[in-house]
């Protein structure tokens, strides 16, 4: 290939990205659209924070459940040594 043959085919190759880079560029996203995935992103960081705290609840929640589920149980313990202890004085009248 000759020298000037070379030379139009490297600036046809400029021009022809000169202009078609801008056309690709121009394919990016909107500014509505990148605030819109903002709000996006904002809203589930948001909900991951309320799903910790609402997990962290939970957990604490049980536990307590745990322990009046635990008071509970003594509490009837209590009352059957109670009453056998009733029915016991009832009996030696």
């Amino acid at each position: 290939m000759r020298k000037s043959t070379m030379r139009w085919l490297v600036l046809a190759f400029a021009f022809a990205l000169l202009a078609i880079v801008p056309f690709i560029t121009s394919c990016g996203y909107s500014d509505a659209e990148l605030k819109e995935y903002d709000v996006a992103k904002a809203g589930k960081v948001s909900a991951d924070k309320r799903l910790n705290a609402a997990e962290d609840e939970n957990e604490s929640l049980k536990a307590r459940i745990e322990q009046k589920e635990a008071e509970l149980d003594r509490a009837k313990e209590n009352l059957a040594e109670k009453k056998a202890a009733y029915e016991e004085w009832e009996a030696s009248r």
